[in-house]
């Protein structure tokens, strides 16, 4: 995951150049688990507004499940930010209350996938997996 994240550069590297445009818009489903240091699931939706371009913007609503209990938590609203990094691959934050997640992932037809990690004090050194897949454009 170290090595992806070299290779993609940050999220704030606005200047990159754009090497290539993605049509993204739509509304994807999201699930997302943490796999360190609590197990945790993170499930709904995400909507980007922005493309084609390099950007990627919107929100997603979510929840967060503990697997240990089965209990779910309250929906929560965050962000959605980024780049398309290569015709394949994708850079983006997903903030969600005090916490970051920066998600390095791969795009295949209208699905996404990768590894996420935490980013901000909120999560703790939290790590794990993501998928989206386009569920209306």
């Amino acid at each position: 995951m170290v090595a992806l994240a070299a290779a993609l550069g940050g999220c704030a590297e606005a200047a990159a150049p754009c090497v290539a445009e993605l049509d993204l818009r739509g509304t994807w489903s999201y699930v997302a688990e943490a796999i360190s240091p609590v197990r945790q699931r993170l499930s709904g939706a995400v909507r980007i507004d922005d493309g084609p371009s390099c950007a990627i913007a919107g929100l997603a609503d979510v929840v967060t499940t503990d697997l240990s209990t089965g209990v779910p938590g309250a929906p929560v609203r965050g962000t959605v930010a980024g780049r398309v990094a290569s015709a394949e691959t994708v850079d983006f934050d997903l903030v969600l209350l005090l916490s970051t997640r920066r998600h390095l992932g791969t795009v295949t037809r209208d699905s996404m996938f990768g590894s996420w990690f935490a980013t901000s004090d909120g999560v703790g050194g939290a790590q794990g997996t993501f998928v989206l897949r386009r569920s209306a454009p």
